[in-house]
């Protein structure tokens, strides 16, 4: 008699499945692999590529080549429909979680209601203690719906006459109270006289030509105000100074005109795209500065150690044409023929101002040497850097504000000579370019006052 012999149904074979289940894995083993492939290429390579973008295509890679490995390992044990539903699953509750993070970090610090290369954050208020030359000790930096500094936009808009102030951190004067900064001070000296005018700030920190260019595009044919008053040059200037900073950015102008290499890269366009529109990402990457101590540290001496230093030797003479160590000077002027243009084309007033500096031209100052840390760009003590002094950086600084005049004189456009007006020194600057709440106070003095004459008709 025969033992009955125990059967068990028996492991499914991949391969023997139908052709179509085949085809679909195979494809996605050979795209994982691909993918992998790619991304540490892209590493590897010889592109204008930051750190952090190799850092993120190597990781990239490594990811991708364990989720082929993971599929070509099982592939021929028949586990494929068990591994699959748990990659699945993992990619699936990894991307609902983030999805809600986002969400919620969205609700309690909203994106820019403009463009997400504009940093104007809504209803932000943050109370400061601040110890800083001639700025009061505590302060309050805050924001109204659109993201500007000072009062909300007037409900009446067209009953009022309406400005915006655009330019780069010597407009925002972040590290002055609210009732401080220049802009609000020129808003209230021209209603007493003016009840219904309204001045927004615009300005954001570390902002050049570039981004001034991007706040005309997106946010000035929206809200449409009557005027529009620029602070420009320094940051411009700053760009000069730096080839890497002029190539790649300055770390705040997120939409800078870069080199045509950059801008044509898929992995950094593909980056680009996700900082601005996710708001975890660009957080985290704010918080991997403060981690790497890359964040400006405020102290008694000023925002970040700006003291000058003595010269011990003559510095280089600068060229009888100072347009020769000013690269970035003709992109100056084509970003002011754009930004005039945009003006123009929505049938807003524009008016300039040139920008002050703490230096002059002085027996003092020929022998120092600035340090300009606040726009990531390296210290211009460093070697290799021109080591110009301060009197030098203040006649730079000099060919920004008389390529402006010549521009605006050129093309009917009102241009306040603003530097010609705010005394050099210590007095009205806490450090080499911002103003202090004396200087904040010169400045909103003489705009009002030339507003008052240039017929500006605040009086609707």
């Amino acid at each position: 008699m025969e033992t009955p012999q125990a059967s068990f149904p028996s492991e499914p074979n991949p391969i023997s499945q139908s052709r179509p289940v085949c085809l679909f894995w195979g494809a996605t083993i050979v795209l994982a692999l691909a993918s992998a492939l790619f991304f540490l290429c892209v590493a590897l390579s010889e592109r204008t590529l930051g750190g952090a973008t190799k850092g993120y295509c190597v990781v990239a890679a490594i990811y991708a080549a364990a989720i082929g490995a993971c599929l070509w390992r099982t592939a021929w044990r028949g586990r494929l429909q068990q591994v699959t539903s748990k990659i699945l699953f993992l990619v699936i509750s990894t991307i609902f979680s983030l999805l809600v993070l986002e969400l919620a970090v969205r609700v309690i610090s909203p994106p820019s209601p403009f463009h997400p290369a504009l940093p104007l954050r809504p209803w932000y208020r943050a109370g400061m203690e601040i110890q800083l030359p001639g700025v009061s000790p505590s302060g309050i930096f805050s924001t109204n719906a659109w993201g500007f500094r000072g009062d909300e936009p007037p409900r009446a808009w067209s009953d009022y006459y309406t400005f915006v102030t655009i330019g780069g951190s010597t407009t925002q004067c972040f590290f002055l109270d609210d009732k401080q900064a220049w802009p609000y001070l020129v808003q209230e000296k021209l209603k007493k006289n003016h009840p219904k005018v309204w001045v927004g700030n615009g300005g954001l920190d570390g902002h050049s030509t570039r981004g001034h260019l991007i706040f005309m595009r997106e946010v000035i044919p929206k809200i449409k105000p009557d005027a529009v008053i620029l602070l420009v040059g320094c940051n411009d200037f700053c760009l000069s100074l730096n080839e890497k900073a002029r190539v790649h950015g300055n770390g705040y102008d997120l939409d800078s005109n870069l080199s045509a290499t950059r801008a044509s890269d898929p992995v950094r366009l593909m980056f680009r795209f996700i900082r601005r529109h996710c708001r975890v990402l660009e957080l985290a990457l704010i918080w991997k500065r403060v981690l790497r101590k890359e964040t400006i540290r405020v102290d008694r001496h000023g925002q970040g150690g700006n003291d000058t230093v003595p010269l011990r030797e003559p510095p280089p003479p600068l060229p009888a044409d100072l347009s020769q160590v000013l690269p970035q000077l003709d992109e100056f002027r084509a970003n002011l023929r754009q930004i005039v243009d945009i003006g123009r084309s929505n049938n807003v007033r524009m008016i300039f101002l040139t920008q002050p500096l703490r230096f002059e031209d002085s027996e003092d100052y020929r022998w120092q040497l600035p340090s300009y840390y606040w726009l990531n760009i390296g210290d211009v003590r460093s070697a290799g850097s021109p080591r110009w002094s301060a009197a030098q950086h203040w006649l730079l600084l000099q060919e920004y504000n008389r390529n402006l005049l010549e521009f605006c004189q050129a093309e009917n456009i009102e241009c306040f000579d603003l530097a010609g007006v705010v005394p050099h020194g210590e007095r009205c600057f806490y450090d080499l370019v911002h103003f202090n709440d004396a200087g904040s106070e010169v400045v909103a003095s003489a705009v009002a006052s030339f507003l008052e004459k240039a017929n500006v008709p605040l009086d609707k």
